[in-house]
C-alpha cells in the first residue's frame, strides 16, 4: 500500500499543476493572438517557475517575531557571551566604587531585569502601574532600580549589588 505524499511534496505537486495550467493558458493566448508559441517551452517554463517559487517558499526561514519591549534577548553564543559577562562584571565592580557608573551602567540593566520580572510574573508594567510595581518590589529595590532620580545614587557595595540581583531573581 502506497503512502500519501508528505505535505511539502503535495505543495510542490500543486505548484507544478498550477504552473502547467499557467503554461497552457499562455500557449492558448499566444495561439489566439496569431503566434506560434512552442508548447513545450510555454508549459515547461510555467511548471519550472511555479515549482521554483514553491521550493523557495518551503526553504525560506520564517522571520523571528520582534521582541516585546523590555524583553531580554537570548544570551549570545560562545566567546561573545563570555565577553559580555566579563564586561558586566567590570561594570558591577566599577559601580561599587562610583555612584555615577552605577547610574549609567548598572542601574538600567537592573531596571530592565526588574521590569521583565514584574511583567512576566505579575503582569505589572512599572511605567503604567508605578504604585503596584513599587509595592511588589519594596521601597529599597524600587529606589535602587526603577525610580526616577535627579541626583546620582550612592555607590552600592558589592554585597548590596549581590542582594539586589538576588531580590530581582526572587521576584
Amino acid at each position: 500500500m502506497a503512502r500519501p505524499p508528505s505535505r511539502p511534496v503535495r505543495r510542490l505537486l500543486v505548484a507544478a499543476g498550477l504552473g502547467l495550467a499557467a503554461g497552457v493558458v499562455v500557449l492558448v493566448i499566444g495561439t489566439a493572438a496569431g503566434g506560434r508559441p512552442e508548447p513545450e517551452l510555454c508549459v515547461g517554463i510555467g511548471v519550472a517557475a511555479a515549482v521554483l517559487v514553491q521550493l523557495v517558499r518551503e526553504t525560506a526561514a520564517d522571520p523571528q517575531p520582534p521582541p516585546e519591549p523590555g524583553e531580554l534577548a537570548e544570551p549570545p553564543a560562545g566567546n561573545e557571551y563570555l565577553s559580555r559577562l566579563r564586561q558586566l562584571e567590570r561594570r558591577l565592580e566599577a559601580a561599587s566604587t562610583d555612584g555615577s557608573k552605577y547610574d549609567r551602567n548598572v542601574r538600567p540593566v537592573l531596571a530592565r531585569l526588574a521590569t521583565d520580572r514584574l511583567r512576566q510574573k505579575y503582569g505589572i508594567h512599572p511605567g503604567r502601574q508605578p504604585a503596584q510595581a513599587r509595592q511588589v518590589l519594596g521601597e529599597q529595590l524600587w529606589s535602587l532600580t526603577i525610580a526616577p532620580t535627579a541626583q546620582a545614587s550612592p555607590a552600592p557595595s558589592h554585597a548590596e549589588l549581590s542582594a539586589l540581583v538576588a531580590r530581582i531573581e526572587a521576584l
